[in-house]
C-alpha cells in the first residue's frame, strides 16, 4: 500500500486513531457508529477479496504461466495473491471459495495453515451446513442430533485449534446463501410441523443451528469474531426475491457479532433493506461477496449474467467499474454501521467469468483505480475526521 508507512499499521488498520490493543480484532460501538477495531487498536475498514482460487490458471492455455512464475501453490499465495492484493491495496481474504463449475459447484476452502501463512489478514468459512441456495449438492441436517453436534465440534476443532492465537485471523463465516427450506429440514428431522406452526417451527430450528455452531467455536476459540452466515440479499437472484426468515435476525443476533449479507447490487438498490436487517439484528454489517463486472473477452454483453436482476452489476468498461466501487465503497461506510465490502473474484475463469486479473495472470485496468483510493483509504472514508 503507497501511504501504509503513514497511516496504516501491519494489518491494515488506521494509525491515525487508537482504542484499546487487546491483541485481536473487535467491534466497537461508538457515538452510534460501529468500527472493527484491529489488534493494535486501530480503527480497520475491510476491503477484501473473495473467491481466490489456483486452477483457473491451471488450464491447458495457461498452465504454462503457472509454471513459470509460480510453480508451487505455496508460492502462488504469497507472489501472486498477497502481493497483487497489497499492491492493489486490498487488507483482507473475504474467503477463498471459488466457482469453478456449472451448476455452482464451489472450490474447497483454503486451509487453516494456508490462511495463516499468507501474512495477510483473513476471514475463514467453516462449514457447519451445505445449505447454499445455489448448491446442487446441499445437505440438510437434524440439528437437534448429537451427530449435528459432533459434526459442528469437528469443523471447529479443524479451524479454530490452528487459528485461535493468530492475531491476523479477523473472525470465523458460515455458510454462503443459505435457503432456509423448512420441508427439507423436516425431511432431515422426520417430524412435520403442524398446520399454522411452520414459523415457530423454523425459529426452534434456526436458533439450535446458531447455538450448536457458536458453541463448538467458543469451545476452541475465545479471542475471534463470528461472522455467521452470509445472508442472502432478497432480490438478487434470477429467479425472483429470497427474503431471509425474520427468525433468522432475532435467533441470530444472540450468536454473532457481525451480520454478513451477500447482495450484487448497487448500494442504492439494497441500502433500505439493510439498513432494516441491521435495526433487527442490532449488529455492525459486513457486506460479503459483490462486485461490478464490464465485458470482456469471455464476459460478452448477451452474457446471462447480466440478465433478470443482475444487470445492475454491468458496467461499460473498467474504468466504470473502478468508480462503481468507490461509489459503493464510500455510501457503504457513510451508514456508520457497514465495517467492510468483501469484492467479488480475484482472478476470472472460463465459469466465473470476470476478476480484478483475467485468466492470463493480467491485472484489469480497474485495479489501478481501487490502488488508488486504497491507498487513502481512511482519509477518502472520512475516518480522519
Amino acid at each position: 500500500m503507497t501511504n501504509r508507512g503513514l497511516t496504516m499499521n501491519e494489518f491494515g488498520g488506521y494509525t491515525g486513531k487508537q482504542y484499546e490493543a487487546t491483541g485481536f480484532f473487535y467491534t466497537k460501538q461508538i457515538d452510534g457508529k460501529w468500527l472493527l477495531i484491529d489488534p493494535k487498536g486501530n480503527p480497520y475498514f475491510i476491503v477484501g477479496i473473495a473467491h481466490v482460487e489456483d486452477s483457473c490458471l491451471k488450464h491447458e492455455e495457461n498452465i504454462h504461466i503457472y509454471k513459470e512464475r509460480y510453480g508451487s501453490r505455496e508460492k502462488w499465495i504469497s507472489d501472486c495473491v498477497v502481493k497483487s492484493l497489497k499492491e492493489w491495496g486490498f487488507n483482507t481474504l473475504a474467503w477463498t471459495k471459488q466457482w469453478v463449475a456449472q451448476g455452482m459447484r464451489h472450490s474447497p476452502e483454503w486451509t487453516p495453515e494456508e490462511y495463516k501463512n499468507s501474512g495477510i489478514c483473513y476471514i475463514p468459512h467453516i462449514d457447519f451446513l451445505n445449505i447454499e441456495r445455489w448448491n446442487q449438492q446441499h445437505i440438510y441436517w437434524d440439528v437437534f442430533s448429537p451427530e449435528f453436534e459432533e459434526w459442528c465440534d469437528y469443523q471447529a476443532r479443524y479451524w479454530c485449534t490452528s487459528l485461535a492465537d493468530d492475531p491476523y485471523n479477523i473472525g470465523y463465516a458460515y455458510t454462503a446463501r443459505p435457503d432456509w427450506d423448512i420441508d427439507k429440514f423436516s425431511e432431515a428431522m422426520g417430524i412435520k410441523p403442524k398446520e399454522g406452526e411452520e414459523d415457530e417451527f423454523l425459529r426452534k430450528i434456526i436458533e439450535r443451528y446458531y447455538k450448536v455452531t457458536h458453541d463448538a467455536i467458543r469451545r476452541y476459540d475465545k479471542n475471534h469474531l463470528i461472522f455467521g452466515d452470509l445472508i442472502e440479499g432478497c432480490d438478487c437472484l434470477p429467479e425472483g426475491p429470497a427474503a431471509p426468515p425474520q427468525a433468522v435476525f432475532t435467533e441470530m443476533k444472540k450468536y454473532v457479532d457481525i451480520l454478513s449479507i451477500n447482495w450484487y447490487h448497487p448500494f442504492d438498490v439494497m441500502h433500505d433493506t439493510v439498513d432494516e436487517w441491521q435495526g433487527c439484528a442490532h449488529k455492525p454489517v459486513f457486506l460479503s461477496d459483490s462486485a461490478f463486472a464490464a465485458p470482456n473477452d469471455l464476459l460478452t454483453t448477451d452474457e446471462p449474467l447480466f440478465d433478470g436482476g443482475w444487470e445492475k452489476l454491468r458496467v461499460q468498461d473498467e474504468i466504470a467499474r473502478g468508480h462503481a466501487y468507490i461509489d459503493m465503497i464510500k455510501k457503504a461506510a457513510n451508514t456508520g454501521y457497514i465495517i467492510g465490502w468483501g469484492w467479488c473474484g480475484f482472478m476470472q475463469n472460463k465459469v466465473r467469468k470476470y476478476g480484478l486479473k483475467d485468466r492470463f495472470d493480467r491485472p484489469y485496468e480497474v485495479t489501478k483505480i481501487m490502488a488508488e483510493f486504497n491507498a487513502n483509504l481512511y482519509e477518502n472514508l472520512g475516518m480522519n475526521k
